[in-house]
């Protein structure tokens, strides 16, 4: 009886091979343009024809090579990255991994043009299926030609996998603007059908490029992110939390130039916005991380597109940091860059009140008929915005105490008027992020005031809900609640942060079960208690269609200047939207 197993042919060996890196046109692509930047080049032409599907021709004026250099690109595990194992951990170049001109060439007809500088005459190969046809001299400038023909001709079963042209088109035009945003020195032309789509020109800074791939008007919403720690430097622009796409191909991400679509890197970038940015919402960034090359292993995926760090922690609370570091700024909220001076309000130490805003409601200049719905956030009479000032030296007031309050809209949204125009601002939005950065701020101080009911309340669980609830019971203590089992599956509250004493906490209570219940013990922990407080800012915040007296108006303006992002709500929905006066002109055709 005959074995089962068989060794492959070299044919169908290199199909596969070029199945891992081949995925369609736009991998192509990618390779090649790699390939070219890797050489040198200042000048990189990609034409397309059918979507890549017909034909793929890229050009650079790179290095170029010999005739047998040449030949020996088009072999299988040949390259000119690495001559040793250990530089697998130190690849400084684009290339490599195993090096993709030959499974290019196995599952299409490649014709090679390349000469470098110092040959009087080129070299010009052609291959069918990875078997090299013709080898001759040709007339050509310094660099590199590779025309890739009739891609999966000879795997039909790929071929019928490939999109519309359009779509295949779709994915190399997104290849280029990557590469583009990476490498601004270089210029890159795309052309499709004799079409020319994309043409930038060197680029004197990254900025230039951004305009010229993403447009000006991504630019307007984009803001510097820089950070250097020992060896690792963090550079490039991040969009304002309103400005987001609903996908996270708005994330442009960089590793010694290598584009990635890390889940290190970008797990760090969306908790760096955190509650600013709506779920499913992705913010608008472009980051280049830049590092020692035996830091990070490019050899762990075979499109190149995954990286392995060997500090990953310290790498992901790097970017954390950087990203932070800009968001706290705000700058969005008057749409000029507030100078750093003027940007404590997060993070100064110099807020003595700030703290104790919870630990007593005597002072508090609220009234009006709901004199408690600012319960716990409120602030003394000496307005905390007035004392930071003082404290700052600020001469220019605080941006939302400075709005003059002209009344409600459905008794759920505050119109105010300011120099440029009107502004709405949504009251429960804006009362939730004021509760949250309270609690938080609270937490970390461990200062979040409780009180003890006269009347415990009692909750009753399903059995798995009341398992899980027992293990959490020492975090919810953290945040103000003391809760104790009462037997069986019952438990009863016994203590309530300030802001809640006069609510039914049963609800929120088991909210936060059923938040974090169905996560189970895939929610880190520190993830977690940031959903509770989120939970428990909705739930103590004032709500729509509630009627508010001025002085619970001014006292919410107030305290939005002491939040460090007063932008977005906890859940992302935007707190603010301006109409300025050439728009309300523009719509009355004045002007």
């Amino acid at each position: 009886m005959g074995s089962k197993i068989k060794v492959l042919s070299e044919s169908l060996a290199n199909k596969i091979a070029a199945g891992e890196v081949v995925e369609r046109p736009a991998s192509v692509v990618k390779e090649l343009v790699e390939n070219a930047i890797d050489a040198g080049a200042t000048e990189i032409t990609i034409e397309i024809n059918a979507g890549g599907r017909r034909s793929i021709t890229v050009m650079d004026d790179g290095e170029g090579m010999e005739r047998d250099g040449a030949l020996l690109a088009l072999e299988r595990h040949s390259t000119s990255k690495i001559s040793a194992s250990e530089d697998l951990f130190r690849i400084s170049t684009l290339g490599f991994r195993g090096e993709a001109l030959p499974s290019i060439a196995a599952v299409s007809k490649v014709r090679i043009t390349t000469k470098p500088s110092r040959s009087l005459a080129g070299t010009q190969i052609y291959s069918a299926g990875g078997k090299i046809k013709e080898v001759r001299e040709a007339g050509c400038p310094t660099g590199t030609v590779v025309e890739v023909n009739n891609l999966f001709y000879n795997t039909p079963a790929r071929l019928k996998f490939l999109k519309r042209d359009t779509t295949e088109f779709g994915h190399i035009a997104d290849v280029v603007t990557e590469v583009a945003l990476a490498n601004h020195g270089i210029h890159f032309k795309l052309i499709h059908n004799g079409k020319v789509i994309i043409d930038t020109p060197a680029a004197k800074n990254l900025l230039n490029r951004v305009a010229e791939v993403l447009g000006r008007d991504t630019c307007k919403n984009l803001y510097e992110v820089s950070l250097t720690e020992k060896s690792v430097d963090i550079m490039g622009f991040m969009s304002q939390p309103d400005y987001t796409r609903s996908t996270s191909r708005a994330l442009h991400t960089y590793v010694n130039g290598r584009g990635v679509r890390d889940r290190v890197v970008n797990h760090a970038i969306m908790e760096a916005y955190g509650t600013l940015i709506m779920k499913k919402r992705y913010p608008v960034v472009i980051l280049l991380i830049d590092m020692p090359v035996h830091w990070v292993d490019v050899n762990v995926h075979p499109t190149k597109r995954e990286v392995r760090f060997k500090e990953q922690r310290k790498i992901h609370d790097l970017i954390v940091e950087a990203v932070c570091t800009t968001l706290k700024k705000s700058p969005w909220v008057r749409g000029v860059l507030i100078p750093p001076e003027q940007m404590t309000l997060t993070d100064t130490k110099a807020e003595p009140n700030r703290h104790r805003a919870s630990e007593t409601l005597a002072g508090y200049s609220v009234s009006g008929k709901d004199a408690n719905f600012l319960a716990g956030t409120a602030v003394p009479e000496e307005s905390a915005h007035q004392s930071i000032q003082m404290k700052l030296g600020n001469k220019e007031p605080l941006f939302f105490s400075s709005l003059t309050p002209i009344g409600q809209i459905k008794d759920t949204y505050l119109l105010c008027s300011y120099d440029e125009g009107l502004i709405l601002i949504d009251q429960h939005a804006a009362h939730e992020r004021v509760i949250l950065e309270m609690l938080k701020k609270g937490r970390e101080s461990a200062t979040i005031a409780s009180q003890g009911l006269l009347i415990p309340q009692r909750i009753e669980l399903r059995h798995g809900e009341a398992r899980f609830l027992e293990g959490y019971l020492s975090k919810l203590l953290e945040v103000g609640f003391e809760i104790e089992p009462f037997g069986g599956d019952t438990f009863i509250v016994k203590s309530v942060p300030l802001a809640f004493v006069d609510k039914d906490c049963r609800r929120l209570i088991l909210d936060i079960v059923d938040e974090l219940y169905s996560y189970g013990k895939s929610l880190k922990l520190e993830e977690s208690v940031e959903k509770v407080l989120i939970l428990m800012a909705c739930h103590g915040a004032i709500k729509a269609n509630q009627d508010l007296s001025r002085e619970e108006i001014d006292t919410l303006l107030q305290q939005l200047d002491n939040v460090g992002s007063p932008t977005n709500c906890p859940h992302g929905r935007p707190i603010l939207r301006k109409i300025t006066y050439k728009e309300i002109d523009r719509m009355f055709k004045r002007g």
